[in-house]
């Protein structure tokens, strides 16, 4: 009925087993997507939905302005498609999602206000114990820290399990990373997820461009809603075709982030020489030299 600017509501659409019978693995070919046409200006944004499990899909969306919001399905099981719907959008609970602004400083979207980045990593967040996890969140949520970066598939025992089948994610996975997600931004923690560890871990699980197409699909549509930003590969130095990979992941989650919200990755040292590619929005440094605080 209603859903506060900046933060995620779904829309559930569950398919018959007649509808489903000719697609005995929905999450490859099953295609479902909402046009959100926007109150200012009748913009349209577009978001896919993801598989949640048997013959379940959701829409997930996150207004960015207040009023009424018409949308339309779009899919290829007639039952559904060109399926019609408005909801309204309610004012602002939260700042807002997090931007690029002048090329190295960033800001909130909404009103506009400086965000410093205060970050920590816990790469294997979606997978430790929920009580360890909430424990670390509550603590560096006191200290102001305000992200996380971690691995969407967790570490490498559990990225292997998560796609045992490269075409068949496991959904129990992903419902628990939607938990996590949620909990961390409702502590005022923005989200930087990396597609895959390091050492080839995306190409080694998902060695099609079909398959990991799909992946990236699947988690922007999944959690392109949340306050999250796109932190690519870990030490993408570290992969065989490091570059060509990230153009490929990066390039289509450019395209398909309604959001844009801001996109980088993670590296043995820097990022900067890959900013021609033309998917990057900032640039990321690692190191131990104290010099690196004070670049800027």
């Amino acid at each position: 009925d209603s859903a506060p600017v900046y933060e995620p509501c779904e829309i559930t659409v569950e398919f018959s087993a007649a509808d489903i019978a000719a697609h005995p693995n929905p999450y490859a070919t099953v295609q479902l997507r909402a046009e959100f046409r926007s109150p200012k200006g009748g913009s349209t944004k577009v978001m896919r939905a993801f598989w949640d499990g048997a013959r379940t899909f959701r829409i997930r969306f996150a207004p960015d302005f207040e009023g009424r919001w018409d949308l339309r399905l779009i899919s290829n099981i007639p039952a559904i498609d060109k399926k019609i719907f408005s909801f309204q959008a309610a004012p602002a609970r939260t700042p807002g999602f997090i931007e690029v602004f002048n090329s190295r400083y960033f800001r909130y979207s909404a009103p506009e206000s400086p965000h410093y980045w205060m970050g920590f990593t816990s790469l294997g967040f979606s997978t430790m114990p929920w009580e360890t996890f909430t424990n670390l969140v509550d603590s560096r949520a006191q200290q102001k820290f305000n992200h996380l970066r971690g691995l969407v598939l967790g570490a490498s025992d559990s990225a292997k399990t998560v796609f045992a089948e490269p075409d068949q994610p496991s959904v129990d996975h992903f419902r628990e990373l939607d938990r996590r997600i949620e909990y961390l931004n409702s502590k005022g923690i923005v989200v930087d997820l990396l597609f895959a560890g390091a050492d080839n871990e995306l190409a080694d699980l998902l060695p099609q461009s079909e398959q990991r197409e799909r992946y990236i699909r699947y988690v922007v549509a999944r959690y392109g809603a949340y306050n999250i930003t796109w932190q690519g590969l870990e030490k993408f130095e570290s992969y065989k075709e490091g570059r060509s990979l990230l153009h490929e992941a990066m390039g289509l989650v450019q395209r398909l982030d309604p959001y844009q919200h801001p996109r980088s990755t993670h590296t043995q040292a820097t990022s900067s020489p890959i900013i021609g590619d033309g998917w990057m929005t900032y640039i990321t440094h690692q190191g131990a030299s104290d010099s690196l605080a004070v670049i800027d």
